[in-house]
């Protein structure tokens, strides 16, 4: 979960893919607040992962042993531009 100025701003409920999160919408708000994200855990036992495919299951389901792991945060500018003819 996100949460700007304690408010819940955005989140993401796992399904295998990157949390992506348009900052574009918060530009105002975090110029004067932080964003701080919140992991919950994910059990083995989660009953949604019976919808997920194999490769999607997180490695640290299949091993107890490990932990969450964050492997990049990026932060990427978008360009848009409209041409009319």
């Amino acid at each position: 979960m996100a949460f700007i100025d304690g408010q819940l701003v955005d989140d993401h409920f796992y399904y295998g893919r990157p949390w992506r999160i348009g900052l574009k919408r918060f530009w105002s708000r975090l110029a004067r607040h932080e964003m701080y994200c919140y992991f919950r855990p994910l059990y083995p036992d989660a009953p949604f992962l019976d919808d997920l495919p194999p490769e999607a299951i997180p490695d640290n389901l299949r091993d107890p042993e490990q932990t969450l792991q964050i492997r990049a945060i990026r932060i990427v500018p978008v360009f848009r531009t409209h041409v009319a003819f």
